[in-house]
Order: structure tokens, then C-alpha cells, then sequence
């Protein structure tokens, strides 16, 4: 028998509201909509604000080839470059007929166009003038823009649904309205979305699985009049016990379905002794998921059962960042990618535990944070980081849309989880594809409240 190993917490309180962590230029608490993204490895978005106001709002980004690096264009035509992004120019200064709605960038990111609401197009770098609305009466205005694979060409999307194509770009039909663009990868067809992000879908585009985007939360919890609910700023008075007590069993067999139904006895417990909730339910197939998707089950059904809104899904871009951070044993941290549909955000959190499996991590982080536990963060001399993990974990965002990276790597015969919390603005759009796992599949396969 190998001796227990106790498990190690790590905390990151980085979505606290002492703590709130904001990215640079990037817009917050403003109504954004999207306008036009690129599924292709030289993908952009472009976005216009609500309003038609010629202030300095930042209304698009686009992201270099690489990934490792983006412009950010402000609605007065400023442009600001972030990471490995060069700048070619601005319309910094500038007076504009019409506000600058959107960016696209090349495919090679030596250069980039910009696009304003009466679809005017402006060059910079290595971009290539095809064409505009400028001089065309538009019965709406432009909303955004969507590059051609080879850069040589792109589609102007109006708010009407109207599309206008030049160089290169095919036309392959309208929509009744439009808030967004995405074009397939090979520039055969694209998908128009609607304020409620439901595809009108043109050419070869194709919507997946019934849905090209997630938007908003699938699931909208019931507000719980629950007296006996520890929210943050409350939680436990101490550290709660495991009965029953699992490690033994899931130190010897972290797989097993022995340990799994100890775990989720100890949770059940727990959740109905502290808090008066009910016990878990999870999919039929929550032993075939990774790690990563068992996390974003648990913390959704841990959220949803407080009445709080859920994470929508695991999402690629914050999943290489969770990955990272597993690998290094250590809370992730936000690289700042790009993510297509999201305007900004309201702040993020992380959390990473070294435990027997996603379940045990989350009866350490809900239930056992405190004083003389595995919470690296939590000493007799500084106990504010007590708690920390439960705390982001029951984090209120309200208004904010909810996404979230996980990922996890075998460390020491146990498992290294990692996780990322991001709140975006509530009418973003990401399109399914950027999406590894969501919660609308844990439903599916018999997740609940």
C-alpha cells in the first residue's frame, strides 16, 4: 500500500473584487456587438459599438498569424498593437465621415484593413484596396468585414443582412439581419447571425451540430431563496471532513468507479449537511470524459445549484493556457489571446489543485480550503487566501457571460488540474468551434441542477 499523498492546492485570486483584472484597452461594461470573424488560421473580428459615437471605444482586434500577438483599433481610427503586432499605420488624427467599425488583418499580418460604418475601406501594410460602399447610399450601415483566405478580397456585412462583396470574395447570399459574419475556411460560403445568434447559412458553410455559436448560457439556473447558501464573502466556519472518507480508495484506484461513487457520497454529503442542496446528478458518461470536461460539469452544477449563472463551455483558446499552467503546477494565467467573438472582459480568475481526480479536487477546493489544508495560500499568518478557490468558483459576475479554459496532466500518481475563468460582455458571440466542451453536452448526456 502506497502511503496517502495529500493533495495541493493552489489559488489565484485574480477574479476577486479587490483583485479585478482588466486587459488593457480593451472595452468593459459597454454594450459591444459582434460583427464579423474569420475561422481560418488568420482569423479576426471586427465589432461596432451600440452607438454611433465617434469616442475612443475600442470596436475591433485582430490577431497576428502566430497568435502571439493583436491590433486593436478604436472607433476614432487610432490602432494600438499588443505582443508580436507591427504597426502599419493609423487613422490616428483623421477626420472620418463615419466612425471606424471594424479591423481585418492579412493573412501574412503584415498589414490590415479597416472598415467604418458607411463602408468605407481603409489600407495599411501589405493590404490591398478592392473596393467600398462609401460612395453607396446604405439602407443600414456596415456592422463589419470578414478577409478572404488569400487576402485578397472580403465581404462587407450591413445590420440589415445585406453583403457586399469585393475582390476575390463570392457572393453567395443575404440575410434578414445581420450582428455577424463567419466565414467558412476556404471563403466558399460564410454564415450570417442574428442578434440572437441564430446562422443564416450561405454557400459551403455549414452549422455544426445544429449550431455554429454559443451564445449566452444554455442553461439560465433558478434564483434560490436557499437561507442556508454560503456565497462569497461566507463560507464554511472550518474545514469539512469527508464522509465518506475517499482517500484511501482513489490513492489506490483514482479510476475506479469504487473511488467515483465515494467521491460524489462525500460531496452529496457535504453539499446537503452545510448547505441544504441536493445531491449531484451527472451525465451518463461522466467516467468517459477528461478530466478537463469532468471540471467544467462539476463547477457548472456547483454554480447552477446556488442559483448562479454557469459557465457556457470550455473554450480552446483558455484551454492552452489551463494546459500550461497543469503542466506547471501552477494557477494558469491569461495570455491575452484573441478569442473570436469576444469584445473584452470583466476580469478572470484561476484555480489548480494536484488531487486524485476532478471530483476530489473539487471537494478540496468547495470543502476543504481553509486553515490545515492543502491550500498552499491559506497560513496562520496570512488567511486571506482562505477559501480562495471556493470563492472564485462562486464568483458573481452578473450581466457577464461566462467561459472557461481547464486543463490537466498526470503529476505524481495524481492528477494536475488547472483552470481559467473568464466573464465576457453577455452578447458575445463564440462561434461552437472554438468551444472543446459545454455544458449543453453534459445536459444532453443527463446533467442537472
Amino acid at each position: 500500500m502506497r502511503a496517502l499523498k495529500k493533495p495541493i492546492l493552489g489559488a489565484s485570486l485574480l477574479l476577486g473584487a479587490a483583485s479585478i483584472v482588466n486587459p488593457p484597452s480593451l472595452p468593459q461594461n459597454t454594450n459591444y456587438l459582434s460583427a464579423g470573424e474569420q475561422i481560418s488560421s488568420t482569423t479576426h473580428v471586427a465589432y461596432r459599438p451600440s452607438s454611433n459615437s465617434y469616442s475612443n471605444a475600442v470596436v475591433g482586434v485582430a490577431p497576428t498569424p502566430g497568435r502571439n500577438g493583436y491590433w486593436a483599433v478604436e472607433s476614432n481610427g487610432t490602432l494600438k498593437t499588443y505582443g508580436s503586432a507591427l504597426g502599419y499605420g493609423s487613422l490616428a488624427g483623421t477626420k472620418l465621415n463615419q466612425p471606424i467599425v471594424g479591423i481585418a488583418a492579412t493573412p501574412d499580418g503584415k498589414g490590415y484593413w479597416l472598415v467604418a460604418a458607411d463602408g468605407g475601406i481603409f489600407t495599411f501594410g501589405d493590404a490591398g484596396f478592392y473596393g467600398s460602399t462609401g460612395a453607396i447610399k446604405l439602407n443600414q450601415p456596415i456592422v463589419g468585414m470578414a478577409a478572404t483566405p488569400d487576402g485578397k478580397g472580403y465581404w462587407l456585412v450591413a445590420a440589415d443582412g445585406g453583403i457586399f462583396t469585393f475582390g476575390d470574395a463570392g457572393f453567395y447570399g443575404t440575410a434578414s439581419a445581420g450582428k455577424a459574419l463567419i466565414a467558412s475556411k476556404d471563403g466558399k460560403g460564410y454564415l450570417i447571425l442574428d442578434d440572437q445568434g441564430s446562422p443564416t447559412s450561405l454557400g459551403d458553410a455549414k452549422v455544426i451540430a445544429g449550431a455554429p455559436v454559443v451564445f449566452g448560457s444554455p442553461t439560465t439556473p433558478t434564483p434560490t431563496t436557499n437561507p442556508r447558501l454560503l456565497l462569497p464573502p461566507k463560507n464554511p466556519t472550518g474545514n469539512i471532513a469527508a464522509s465518506p472518507n475517499f482517500a484511501t480508495t482513489c490513492w489506490q484506484s483514482p479510476n475506479s468507479g469504487a473511488c467515483q461513487n465515494l467521491e460524489v457520497a462525500a460531496l452529496d454529503s457535504a453539499r446537503l449537511n452545510s448547505e441544504g442542496l441536493a445531491p449531484f446528478t451527472l451525465p451518463s458518461n461522466f467516467a468517459t470524459l477528461n478530466p478537463a470536461e469532468q471540471t467544467l460539469v462539476i463547477i457548472d452544477i456547483e454554480r447552477g445549484s446556488r442559483g448562479l449563472p454557469i459557465f457556457v463551455g470550455l473554450v480552446n483558446q483558455l484551454n492552452v493556457d489551463a494546459s500550461r499552467g497543469a503542466a506547471m503546477a501552477t494557477d494558469p494565467n491569461y495570455a491575452m489571446e484573441t478569442i473570436p467573438g469576444v469584445t473584452g472582459y470583466y476580469g478572470y480568475g484561476s484555480i489548480w489543485a494536484e488531487d486524485y481526480s476532478a471530483l476530489a479536487a473539487d471537494y478540496d477546493w468547495m470543502y476543504n480550503d481553509g486553515l490545515g489544508s492543502g491550500n498552499l495560500d491559506c497560513t496562520a499568518n496570512n488567511t486571506s487566501g482562505c477559501w480562495g478557490h471556493r470563492d472564485n468558483i462562486l464568483h458573481s459576475a452578473p450581466g457577464y457571460q461566462l467561459i472557461m479554459g481547464a486543463g490537466y496532466q498526470a503529476m505524481n500518481g495524481m492528477v494536475s488540474l488547472a483552470q481559467i475563468f473568464i466573464a465576457i460582455p453577455q452578447n458575445d458571440v463564440i462561434p461552437a468551434s472554438d468551444y472543446s466542451y459545454t455544458w449543453s453536452q453534459a445536459v444532453a448526456a443527463g446533467a442537472s441542477f
